[in-house]
């Protein structure tokens, strides 16, 4: 299982492996696994390789976590881990805003 504060997932192997089997969504950078929960959380990996400096991932992050509690599922709440896949080849500053536009249409898919 999972182990959260508040609505943060901690990701650790186990994480890992309990959401390796579960729904799948996917969009050219990221990774959206999903389950029903009784509480809505989530849980998002960014890799150094991938975005190397700790400022970007970190407000990544928070731009993720913040329209993540805007949301309101239809379906119940769900615990999500997101997972970016691959490095982007962009300009800093354009990074948050194309990873945020998946993010956004990935969430548009679940609900």
């Amino acid at each position: 299982m999972y182990t959260h504060k508040k609505d943060v997932i901690t990701v650790s192997r186990e994480t890992l492996k309990y959401f390796s089997d579960q729904s799948v969504f996917k969009s050219a950078h990221l990774k959206l696994q999903f389950c029903q929960s009784n509480k809505q959380c989530l849980g998002i990996v960014i890799p150094k390789r991938i975005i190397p400096l700790s400022v970007n991932r970190n407000s990544l992050r928070r731009r993720m976590r913040g329209f993540f509690r805007d949301q309101k599922f239809s379906n119940g709440p769900y615990a999500i881990l997101l997972s970016l896949t691959t490095k982007i080849q962009a300009e800093k500053k354009t990074i948050n805003d194309i990873l945020m536009r998946e993010w956004k249409s990935l969430l548009d898919q679940l609900l």
